[in-house]
This record gives structure tokens, sequence and C-alpha cells, in this order.
């Protein structure tokens, strides 16, 4: 059965999509894809990590603790509230060089490819004209966008596990 103008894809379809734009992404930034999922598990862990803290220090004070009892759970809470400060704004910067570099890929693809077409009678095909604009301002913005959307549902249920594990200890 063939899918109708208009409507969405299946999931078949999608997951290939997916796989695609994730290997354009990986093989053109592979060091920035791996730091960008090193930074979605950071990003997923600091939310439990600050709440660990945050009960340590109430724990500590309801405890009647002093001052030496609060200093290192009172220290790290700064650290965590610092890197979850500073890891979204590492994450978007390393996601733009990652897509910058996805984007040279694309670009250099699309034009071996055109280099290799034999003839002028393409370039009269105004909706050949059409796809291959389409395509060129396209660049690395589908394959980064991808890979950003998998490490969110990622980060996500990481962060929504380390909470629930929280919640039973």
């Amino acid at each position: 059965m063939r899918a109708e103008a208009g409507s969405s894809p299946g999931p078949r379809r999608l997951a290939g999509v997916f796989r695609a734009a994730t290997g354009l992404a990986f093989r053109a930034a592979p060091r920035h894809v791996a730091a960008l999922t090193l930074l979605a598990a950071l990003g997923a862990v600091l939310p439990i990590a600050f709440a660990w803290t945050v009960r340590t220090v109430l724990d500590r004070l309801a405890a009647g603790g002093g001052l030496a009892a609060l200093l290192a759970p009172a220290g790290l809470l700064a650290a965590v509230g610092i890197l979850a400060a500073a890891v979204p704004q590492l994450a978007q910067y390393v996601q733009a060089q990652a897509q910058r570099a996805a984007g040279l890929r694309a670009q250099d693809s699309l034009y071996r490819a055109v280099d290799a077409l034999t003839g002028l009678s393409k370039f009269e095909d105004p909706r050949f004209l059409d796809r291959l604009r389409l395509a060129q301002q396209a660049g690395g913005m589908t394959p980064t966008q991808a890979v950003n959307s998998g490490l969110g549902a990622l980060q996500a249920t990481l962060t929504i596990g380390g909470s629930s594990a929280r919640s039973w200890c």
C-alpha cells in the first residue's frame, strides 16, 4: 500500500532515515558526536546529583551538623551547579561544530555527485534544480538534528531512570 501525499512516513522509513542521518553525522564528526553523547549523559546525571547533594545538605542541617559537616556537600553542590550551567553551553558549541562538519561533508558529497553528471540536460529541468537547491540548503542540518533528537531521548531516559532509582533507595 502506497502512502498518499501529505501522510507521514512509516516507522521503518523514519528509522532508516534516522540511521542514515546519524551515520552521516558520525562519519563527518566522530569526535563531536562522541562528545555530544558524553555531554548528554552528564546532563542526565547532573539533576540527580543535584537532588542527592541537596538532600545530603538538608539532612546534615536537620541533624544539627556544624560547618565542618556542611563544607564538603556544599562544595559539591556548588560544583554541580557550575557544571549544570556549563554543560548546555558546551553542548551547544560542540553541536555547532558537528553541524558545520556534517554540512561540509554533505556539500562535498553533493558537489561530487553533481560533478559526476554528464551533459547539461539535467540542469535544464526545473524539478531537478529545485531538488538540487533543497539538497544544498539542507546541508548538515538534518544529520545533527537527528543526533540531537536521539541524545535528547537518551538523556531524558537516563534522568527519569536515575530519579526513579533514587526514590527506591
